[in-house]
């Protein structure tokens, strides 16, 4: 099992392009250790090319986990998660959808398309942290030290 001797930081990488969740989830990750690295594109598509990128340069690393909102401009997270899962590569990913709607419908169809997880985007920064702690000890395999 990887450790975390090796001062690796974990790596999100969030699809948002709400600025305001952004903030927040910045906030609470930080609260949580420093040995977590997020890093944030405000579309589908954006994604979808970072990590294309990444995936054929191999010395910049692909992410350990990803944030998806589905209500984005040029590609929604359907798209993209459709996208990444039919990657692959990329479909070794884990990604957790990060959304405002509760639709059991469209909650099917995320998991249908593969997502690891579906959270609906808590209103309070408490509720913020318990889920964000939650979803970092279940898909860490790194054994992040959590300090909140």
């Amino acid at each position: 099992m990887e450790t975390h001797r090796d001062k690796s930081p974990f790596r999100i990488l969030i699809a948002d392009d709400d600025h305001d969740d952004i903030v927040i989830v910045r906030e609470v990750l930080s609260a949580l250790g420093d040995l977590i690295q997020l890093d944030h594109v405000v579309d589908g598509q954006s994604l979808i090319d970072l990590l294309l990128m990444r995936k054929n340069q191999r010395e910049i690393p692909i992410p350990d986990l990803i944030f998806l909102d589905l209500n984005m401009p040029r590609k929604s997270g359907l798209e993209t998660l459709r996208e990444l899962k039919g990657d692959k590569e990329l479909c070794e990913i884990p990604v957790t959808v990060l959304s405002t709607a509760s639709d059991r419908r469209q909650i099917g169809e995320v998991y249908a398309l593969g997502a690891n997880c579906y959270i609906t985007k808590p209103a309070h920064y408490n509720d913020w942290l318990i889920i964000m702690r939650g979803l970092l000890q279940f898909f860490s395999r790194k054994n992040i030290p959590l300090t909140a």
